[in-house]
């Protein structure tokens, strides 16, 4: 199995939980763009689970500025398209 992570906080988190796990032999952890990855391993991968970058509004609370402050709808824009190209580069798998 191979995940990927490009933020270096939550590949330490994601390594941690698969050292607790104790699947560090089953699980090849690199960061490199899933993109890439595709175009370059894909075709050797049976599934693909995509796990995208979310705008984070659930987490919004109102009395807390900082959780909301640097919220735009250009940033909406952006991450549905980061979504969209995630699952356009997984191989047509079973797409759900």
């Amino acid at each position: 199995m191979v995940a990927t992570e490009r933020s270096n906080k939550r590949a330490m988190q994601l390594r941690a939980a698969l050292v607790a796990q104790h699947a560090t032999e089953r699980v090849e952890l690199t960061a490199e763009r899933c993109d890439v990855l595709a175009r370059n391993e894909g075709p050797c991968f049976d599934r693909v689970l995509v796990h995208p970058p979310s705008s984070s509004e659930a987490r919004f609370h109102l009395d807390q500025e900082s959780s909301w402050s640097d919220w735009k709808a250009s940033k909406l824009s952006r991450l549905a398209s980061d979504q969209r190209k995630l699952v356009f580069a997984a191989p047509a798998i079973d797409r759900v």
